[in-house]
Protein backbone atom coordinates (compact mmCIF):
# COMPACT_ATOMS: atom_id res chain seq x y z
CA UNK A 1 0.00 0.00 0.00
CA UNK A 2 0.97 3.65 -0.27
CA UNK A 3 1.34 3.94 3.50
CA UNK A 4 3.65 0.93 3.61
CA UNK A 5 5.81 2.34 0.83
CA UNK A 6 5.88 5.72 2.54
CA UNK A 7 6.90 4.14 5.84
CA UNK A 8 9.73 2.23 4.16
CA UNK A 9 11.09 5.32 2.46
CA UNK A 10 10.69 7.32 5.67
CA UNK A 11 12.81 4.75 7.50
CA UNK A 12 15.49 5.18 4.82
CA UNK A 13 15.36 8.95 5.30
CA UNK A 14 15.77 8.53 9.07
CA UNK A 15 18.87 6.37 8.55
CA UNK A 16 20.40 8.88 6.13
CA UNK A 17 19.74 11.74 8.53
CA UNK A 18 21.25 9.78 11.43
CA UNK A 19 24.32 9.19 9.25
CA UNK A 20 24.54 12.96 8.59
CA UNK A 21 23.97 12.39 4.87
CA UNK A 22 21.74 15.41 4.71
CA UNK A 23 21.76 15.88 0.94
CA UNK A 24 20.69 12.27 0.33
CA UNK A 25 18.10 12.51 3.11
CA UNK A 26 16.62 15.66 1.56
CA UNK A 27 16.34 13.92 -1.81
CA UNK A 28 14.60 10.87 -0.31
CA UNK A 29 12.26 13.08 1.71
CA UNK A 30 10.95 14.63 -1.50
CA UNK A 31 9.42 11.24 -2.31
CA UNK A 32 8.16 10.76 1.24
CA UNK A 33 6.43 14.14 1.23
CA UNK A 34 4.45 13.21 -1.88
CA UNK A 35 3.26 10.01 -0.19
CA UNK A 36 2.75 11.44 3.32
CA UNK A 37 2.18 15.20 2.91
CA UNK A 38 0.52 15.62 6.31
CA UNK A 39 2.84 13.44 8.39
CA UNK A 40 4.49 15.43 11.23
CA UNK A 41 7.66 13.31 11.27
CA UNK A 42 8.14 13.87 7.55
CA UNK A 43 7.85 17.62 8.07
CA UNK A 44 10.30 17.39 10.98
CA UNK A 45 12.92 15.48 8.99
CA UNK A 46 12.57 17.87 6.04
CA UNK A 47 13.20 20.86 8.30
CA UNK A 48 16.21 19.28 10.04
CA UNK A 49 17.80 17.97 6.83
CA UNK A 50 17.59 21.27 4.95
CA UNK A 51 18.63 23.30 8.01
CA UNK A 52 21.81 21.23 8.29
CA UNK A 53 22.43 21.70 4.58
CA UNK A 54 22.17 25.44 5.15
CA UNK A 55 19.91 26.02 2.19
CA UNK A 56 16.25 26.48 1.20
CA UNK A 57 15.34 28.52 4.26
CA UNK A 58 11.79 28.96 2.96
CA UNK A 59 11.24 25.20 2.91
CA UNK A 60 12.52 24.98 6.49
CA UNK A 61 10.34 27.85 7.68
CA UNK A 62 7.27 26.42 5.91
CA UNK A 63 7.79 23.02 7.54
CA UNK A 64 8.22 24.64 10.96
CA UNK A 65 5.13 26.77 10.44
CA UNK A 66 3.02 23.74 9.54
CA UNK A 67 4.33 21.81 12.52
CA UNK A 68 3.53 24.74 14.81
CA UNK A 69 0.05 25.29 13.37
CA UNK A 70 -1.04 21.66 13.10
CA UNK A 71 1.06 19.80 15.67
CA UNK A 72 2.02 22.45 18.20
CA UNK A 73 0.99 20.22 21.09
CA UNK A 74 3.61 17.56 20.28
CA UNK A 75 7.14 17.37 21.64
CA UNK A 76 8.29 16.49 18.11
CA UNK A 77 7.50 20.04 17.00
CA UNK A 78 9.57 21.63 19.75
CA UNK A 79 12.45 19.22 19.25
CA UNK A 80 12.42 20.07 15.54
CA UNK A 81 12.62 23.78 16.38
CA UNK A 82 15.58 22.98 18.64
CA UNK A 83 17.38 20.84 16.04
CA UNK A 84 16.92 23.50 13.36
CA UNK A 85 18.33 26.12 15.73
CA UNK A 86 21.25 23.80 16.55
CA UNK A 87 21.99 23.41 12.84
CA UNK A 88 22.24 27.21 12.67
CA UNK A 89 24.32 27.40 15.88
CA UNK A 90 21.58 29.41 17.62
CA UNK A 91 21.98 27.80 21.02
CA UNK A 92 19.73 29.98 23.19
CA UNK A 93 16.53 29.39 21.17
CA UNK A 94 17.60 25.75 20.74
CA UNK A 95 17.82 25.43 24.51
CA UNK A 96 14.40 26.96 25.10
CA UNK A 97 12.73 24.69 22.54
CA UNK A 98 14.55 21.59 23.79
CA UNK A 99 13.48 22.30 27.36
CA UNK A 100 9.87 22.45 26.21
CA UNK A 101 10.20 19.18 24.32
CA UNK A 102 11.74 17.48 27.37
CA UNK A 103 8.91 18.76 29.58
CA UNK A 104 6.34 17.40 27.12
CA UNK A 105 8.06 14.03 26.58
CA UNK A 106 10.64 13.35 29.31
CA UNK A 107 11.15 9.75 28.14
CA UNK A 108 12.43 10.73 24.69
CA UNK A 109 16.15 10.10 24.26
CA UNK A 110 16.32 12.43 21.28
CA UNK A 111 14.79 15.28 23.27
CA UNK A 112 17.49 14.92 25.92
CA UNK A 113 20.24 14.87 23.30
CA UNK A 114 18.89 18.06 21.73
CA UNK A 115 18.97 19.73 25.15
CA UNK A 116 22.50 18.39 25.77
CA UNK A 117 23.72 19.85 22.47
CA UNK A 118 22.19 23.25 23.20
CA UNK A 119 23.89 23.34 26.61
CA UNK A 120 27.23 22.29 25.10
CA UNK A 121 26.99 25.06 22.51
CA UNK A 122 26.91 27.60 25.34
CA UNK A 123 29.73 25.87 27.21
CA UNK A 124 27.46 24.54 29.97
CA UNK A 125 29.16 21.16 30.17
CA UNK A 126 27.84 20.09 33.57
CA UNK A 127 24.24 20.57 32.44
CA UNK A 128 24.96 18.87 29.12
CA UNK A 129 26.58 15.92 30.85
CA UNK A 130 23.51 15.55 33.07
CA UNK A 131 21.28 15.40 29.97
CA UNK A 132 23.46 12.72 28.38
CA UNK A 133 23.36 10.75 31.63
CA UNK A 134 19.56 10.99 31.71
CA UNK A 135 19.32 9.76 28.10
CA UNK A 136 21.57 6.83 28.99
CA UNK A 137 19.49 6.07 32.07
CA UNK A 138 16.31 6.02 30.00
CA UNK A 139 17.81 3.81 27.30
CA UNK A 140 21.04 2.13 28.49
CA UNK A 141 21.22 -0.40 25.65
CA UNK A 142 19.67 1.53 22.79
CA UNK A 143 16.38 -0.37 22.62
CA UNK A 144 13.88 2.12 24.02
CA UNK A 145 12.51 3.03 20.61
CA UNK A 146 13.09 2.04 17.01
CA UNK A 147 16.33 3.46 15.65
CA UNK A 148 17.54 4.67 19.03
CA UNK A 149 21.13 3.69 18.26
CA UNK A 150 20.96 6.04 15.27
CA UNK A 151 19.25 8.67 17.42
CA UNK A 152 22.08 8.42 19.95
CA UNK A 153 24.67 8.73 17.18
CA UNK A 154 22.97 11.80 15.74
CA UNK A 155 22.53 13.30 19.20
CA UNK A 156 26.19 12.78 20.06
CA UNK A 157 27.19 14.30 16.72
CA UNK A 158 25.11 17.37 17.56
CA UNK A 159 26.80 17.64 20.95
CA UNK A 160 30.26 17.30 19.40
CA UNK A 161 29.46 19.86 16.73
CA UNK A 162 28.22 22.28 19.38
CA UNK A 163 31.44 21.86 21.37
CA UNK A 164 33.52 22.60 18.26
CA UNK A 165 31.51 25.75 17.60
CA UNK A 166 31.85 26.86 21.21
CA UNK A 167 35.60 26.23 21.11
CA UNK A 168 36.19 28.16 17.88
CA UNK A 169 33.89 31.15 18.26
CA UNK A 170 34.10 32.09 21.93
CA UNK A 171 37.39 33.86 21.21
CA UNK A 172 38.66 37.26 20.24
CA UNK A 173 39.43 36.14 16.70
CA UNK A 174 38.14 39.35 15.15
CA UNK A 175 40.46 41.45 17.33
CA UNK A 176 43.41 39.19 16.57
CA UNK A 177 42.67 39.42 12.86
CA UNK A 178 42.43 43.22 12.94
CA UNK A 179 45.59 43.77 14.96
CA UNK A 180 47.46 41.09 13.05
CA UNK A 181 46.59 42.64 9.71
CA UNK A 182 47.57 46.13 10.88
CA UNK A 183 50.92 45.00 12.27
CA UNK A 184 51.96 42.17 9.97
CA UNK A 185 49.92 42.53 6.80
CA UNK A 186 49.33 39.24 5.05
CA UNK A 187 51.45 37.31 7.54
CA UNK A 188 49.21 38.59 10.31
CA UNK A 189 46.17 37.58 8.29
CA UNK A 190 47.54 34.05 7.96
CA UNK A 191 48.14 33.96 11.71
CA UNK A 192 44.64 35.23 12.37
CA UNK A 193 43.13 32.62 10.07
CA UNK A 194 44.98 29.93 12.00
CA UNK A 195 43.88 31.24 15.38
CA UNK A 196 40.40 29.63 15.52
CA UNK A 197 41.88 26.20 14.86
CA UNK A 198 44.60 26.67 17.46
CA UNK A 199 42.19 28.05 20.05
CA UNK A 200 39.81 25.19 19.34
CA UNK A 201 42.57 22.68 20.15
CA UNK A 202 43.32 24.42 23.45
CA UNK A 203 39.70 24.74 24.48
CA UNK A 204 38.66 21.24 23.44
CA UNK A 205 41.70 19.72 25.15
CA UNK A 206 40.58 21.33 28.41
CA UNK A 207 36.91 20.33 28.02
CA UNK A 208 35.71 17.47 30.23
CA UNK A 209 34.74 14.07 28.89
CA UNK A 210 32.68 13.01 27.02
CA UNK A 211 32.71 16.37 25.23
CA UNK A 212 36.36 16.19 24.20
CA UNK A 213 35.86 12.83 22.51
CA UNK A 214 32.58 13.84 20.83
CA UNK A 215 34.12 17.04 19.49
CA UNK A 216 37.11 15.15 18.09
CA UNK A 217 34.87 12.60 16.36
CA UNK A 218 32.96 15.35 14.58
CA UNK A 219 36.18 17.22 13.83
CA UNK A 220 37.61 14.21 12.01
CA UNK A 221 34.36 13.67 10.12
CA UNK A 222 34.01 17.29 8.98
CA UNK A 223 37.29 17.33 7.11
CA UNK A 224 36.22 19.92 4.55
CA UNK A 225 36.37 22.83 6.98
CA UNK A 226 39.91 21.87 8.03
CA UNK A 227 41.00 21.43 4.40
CA UNK A 228 39.48 24.78 3.41
CA UNK A 229 41.16 26.57 6.31
CA UNK A 230 44.54 25.00 5.53
CA UNK A 231 44.18 25.95 1.85
CA UNK A 232 43.33 29.57 2.65
CA UNK A 233 46.18 29.88 5.16
CA UNK A 234 48.62 28.32 2.69
CA UNK A 235 47.49 30.64 -0.11
CA UNK A 236 47.87 33.73 2.09
CA UNK A 237 51.35 32.64 3.19
CA UNK A 238 52.42 32.04 -0.42
CA UNK A 239 51.10 35.46 -1.40
CA UNK A 240 52.96 37.03 1.52
CA UNK A 241 56.20 35.30 0.49
CA UNK A 242 55.71 36.43 -3.11
CA UNK A 243 55.13 40.04 -2.12
CA UNK A 244 58.02 39.92 0.36
CA UNK A 245 60.32 38.67 -2.41
CA UNK A 246 59.15 41.36 -4.85
CA UNK A 247 59.63 44.13 -2.29
CA UNK A 248 63.16 42.96 -1.55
Amino acid sequence: TTNDVGATILEEARALLAGRRFRDAARVLESVERLRPDDPETLSLIAVAHANLGRNRKLVSDALRRLSDEFGDRSLTWRTVSEVALARFQFDPAQQAARTSVQMAPRSVRNWHALAASYAGNGWFSESEACIAEATRIDPVGQYEMGTSDVIGFGQWQVGRAVNYWAMTRTYVAIVAMLGFLWFGLLGLAIALSTPMLVREIRVRTAPEPFRTLADLVWRAEHRIRLLNATVVGAVLLLWLLLFTIVR
